[in-house]
């Protein structure tokens, strides 16, 4: 059978959390299938392609910012130009895929063309986009809610696309439970809602064994990371809000420590608010986030915004890395708080918490190894991947 994935970013090699979901789902299907990835947008820098695909081919020689500010049905769609949608059409009639498996619903302005292929339809929700876009727009003054009651109804496009994708697709892949829930509560579905959570990918950092102590204990500063993409709104709040509230408490608590924020594409001001906090340093396009993750005693997640499940809680637990973070930054992990991260709320809640996990020398040991278990019993690509090739597999004609 053969498997052909479509995304908006370029999968491989896996940088932002997006990339690191596509590529778990492409390298499970790639060990048991002949499997190929196309995707519209890429870095300027191309790196080679992965190993063992048997296709592999960018659609739009377009910047990532004229794929993603298009418009379209919705406010997320991306703008799918005359030359990608020529080039997927010679894919399909080439490689004549058994299953297509869609990325995202930002790319549902694909089905048209998918339909008369006679391939089983997948859709991979990275997340419930309208419960999303309702959190990440909130009304708020009378004319703001106005204005996206009766000019923009966000949340009311984006259901109608997902219950049209829930119609048209065989499988929706959903990051969580919680997400199934909310995905379903929206209707009748023909396509089942399978449970497909956000792991590590293969060759992502995994920890030999967990920590017993913070790299600062031998001296050197004290080092909370935060990490995740720095154009995504709920980011940047996390972001502004350790910039503005938590560095300074810290300041006071613990003249040591630093928090270091890394990621991917910080706005002018963003970077200008970080770098006025003394003891904050901004780390933007790192190459890799290896030995940010090595260097640092622990990460830090304040979200307070966002769906689906984090992979910036799933990398610093397989890096054996401590977390301290918000109820939102878990939700859809069935954490355990005080075995495998430690929950708190507001900057004093943070600061305490992450002082507490480093000055407490069986706490953080503790913490480490509960978090590194739990990416080897449920996070790991080798638990993963027979879930997601499972799910192909009955897909596969008779």
């Amino acid at each position: 059978m053969r498997v052909l994935f479509i995304t908006i970013e370029r999968p491989y090699p896996p940088v932002a959390g997006p990339e690191l979901r596509d590529w778990q789902n492409i390298a499970a299907a790639a060990s048991r299938f002949q499997t190929g990835a196309v995707f519209l947008t890429a870095a300027a820098e191309e790196s080679p392609p992965p190993p063992g695909l048997a296709l592999w081919r960018r659609l739009d020689l377009r910047s990532p910012k004229e794929v993603w500010g298009a418009g379209g049905e919705t406010p997320l769609d991306v703008g799918l130009s005359a030359r990608a949608l020529a080039e997927l059409d010679t894919v399909l009639a080439d490689f004549a895929p058994g299953v297509v498996v869609l990325e995202h619903t930002h790319l549902h302005g694909l089905l048209p063309r998918l339909r008369g292929t006679g391939a089983r339809l997948v859709v991979d929700m990275h997340n419930v986009e309208s419960h999303l876009y309702r959190r990440l727009v909130p009304p708020r003054l009378p004319l703001k809610w106005l204005e996206r009651r009766f000019l923009d109804r966000g949340p009311a496009r984006i259901r109608r696309v997902e219950r049209r994708l829930m119609q048209a697709a065989d499988q929706i892949w959903l990051c969580s439970d919680l997400d199934r829930q909310r995905l379903a509560a929206l209707g009748p579905a023909r396509a089942r809602l399978e449970v497909v959570p956000n792991g590590v990918p293969p060759g992502r950092l995994r920890s030999d064994a967990p920590r017993r102590v913070p790299p600062s204990a031998s001296g050197g500063p004290i080092r909370l990371l935060f990490l995740g993409q720095l154009g995504y709104p709920p980011n940047v709040q996390a972001a502004r809000y350790l910039a503005r509230a938590v560095a300074p408490r810290l300041a006071v608590a613990e003249p040591r420590a630093e928090i270091v924020v890394a990621g991917r594409a910080p706005s002018r001001k963003l970077a200008e608010l970080l770098g006025a906090a003394p003891n904050l340093r901004l780390v933007a396009d790192p190459p890799d986030v290896a030995p940010l993750l090595a260097e640092a005693d622990l990460m830090l997640v304040p979200l307070f915004k966002g769906g689906g499940t984090r992979l910036k809680v799933l990398e610093a637990w397989a890096a054996g890395l401590p977390v301290v973070a918000t109820p939102r930054a878990v939700e859809g992990l069935d954490a355990r708080p005080g075995t495998d991260l430690l929950l708190a709320t507001g900057a004093k809640g943070l600061a305490d918490a992450a002082l507490a996990a480093l000055r407490e020398p069986q706490l953080y040991a503790r913490l480490s190894a509960g978090g590194l278990a739990r990416i080897e019993r449920d996070y790991a690509p080798e638990r993963l991947a027979p879930r997601i090739c499972a799910l192909l597999e009955g897909l596969a004609p008779a």
